[in-house]
């Protein structure tokens, strides 16, 4: 019972990427008929996969390793834990992008002359 309780814990830490995945044909199925109300939704959830699918993998790859051997109590704990993980993951790396971008443009165009 404690493997298959761990493995629903593992399982779930995908949801984030598997979701906006399964979303893409439905994305272009939807559109031009009845339902194509719901296309603003799928598209929103297939941009969440640009914006910060690959720090989540990272993130998530993580603790996943980190964790592969304890308890379930221990995903349990975690899962209230991880979304302000990654929240601070994807701040870092936001800021950084910005800083860096802004620094780099600025130097660019004070080289080129305008």
């Amino acid at each position: 019972m404690e493997t298959t309780a761990r493995r629903f814990w593992q399982a779930t830490t995908l949801l984030p990427i598997v979701v906006p995945v399964a979303c893409w044909p439905l994305l272009h199925g939807v559109a031009g008929t009845f339902f194509d109300f719901l296309s603003p939704i799928f598209a929103l959830l297939l941009a969440s996969i640009f914006v910060g699918g690959v720090p989540y993998l990272l993130v998530a790859g993580a603790l996943l390793w980190m964790l592969r051997h304890r308890e379930v109590d221990t995903y349990r704990r975690l899962s209230f834990v991880a979304p302000l993980t990654f929240a601070a993951a994807l701040f870092v790396i936001f800021s950084a992008y910005v800083f860096f971008g802004t620094t780099i443009s600025s130097f660019s165009t004070a080289a080129a002359g305008w």
